[in-house]
């Protein structure tokens, strides 16, 4: 459970009971993280320090760990995003909303999914597809045509760049997408 920018105030006790009492079977030390923003180290102190006392009376085990002051956007960008790897394990791109970009923060295109039990990507013509959910890769022979640009979204920071992952062997008829890994 990801509480973005709720103090959970002592006055809000109904939103308190209705708390307390659905989320009661979670492990509060582990299940519960907390985003809001602070600008600077003071202000973290402060904002941590107030934050606790109220989300305590209602979630007594949660810790100063499960405070993220990164703001929504940060947070949003470093945990809704999906990294795709090349077959080596480099992370090459993500995934947001549909939308593939590099990590260099340049628009891919978006998944298509024109063939089935594929999750291709597309932006006029064929870039590359998701296998094994996180891999991106490109069959050859390429699927040939022109489907149309993808309207070009407004783009988002790229988030956190992730370490490396274990390589795989690369699938039959599949290679790597060529990239700049700027």
């Amino acid at each position: 459970m990801v509480f973005i920018g709720y103090s959970l105030p002592l006055t809000d006790i109904a939103a308190g009971f209705l708390f307390r009492e659905g989320l009661r079977h979670l492990d509060h030390a582990k299940a519960i993280t907390v985003v809001d923003f602070a600008r600077d180290e003071p202000q973290r102190t402060a904002k941590i320090s107030g934050l606790l006392a109220a989300y305590r009376n209602v979630f007594p085990d949660i810790t100063p760990g499960q405070f993220e002051l990164v703001g929504a956007e940060q947070w949003v960008r470093d945990n809704l995003t999906q990294w795709l790897y090349d077959s080596r394990g480099e992370p090459v791109a993500f995934h947001a909303l549909g939308y593939i970009v590099s990590r260099s923060g340049r628009f891919i295109g978006t998944i298509r999914n024109y063939f089935p039990d594929r999750h291709d990507i597309w932006h006029g013509h064929y870039k590359g597809e998701i296998v094994d959910d996180n891999r991106f890769l490109r069959v050859e022979p390429a699927p040939p045509g022109d489907r149309g640009p993808s309207p070009v979204p407004p783009l988002p920071q790229v988030p956190r760049i992730p370490d490396t992952i274990a390589p795989i062997d690369l699938p039959s008829g599949y290679h790597d997408v060529e990239l700049a890994i700027g």
